[in-house]
């Protein structure tokens, strides 16, 4: 699982990635409103792109990305 963390000019804010053996059950990725240099971002709207790669095994997956907006506010 990757996700992407954008600005609202489109620019790359922070890039985050898991790898996991087991890909059942619930999983979570959590961002600590810092970039990736490790600042804190200024409060406001940003978007996170979310991208699974799985092996299924022959199963698709019907959505791949998922994007949806975050607020940071301090």
């Amino acid at each position: 699982m990757e996700v992407r963390v954008y600005d609202l000019g489109g620019r790359l804010v922070r890039r985050m990635a898991q790898q996991r053996a087991v890909s059942t059950g619930l999983h979570a990725v959590r961002w600590d409103g810092r970039d990736q240099q490790g600042a804190r971002v200024p409060p406001g709207i940003y978007y996170a792109l979310v991208r699974l790669d799985a092996d299924t095994e022959g199963a698709s997956i019907a959505r791949n990305r998922v994007l949806r907006a975050v607020a940071v506010a301090y």
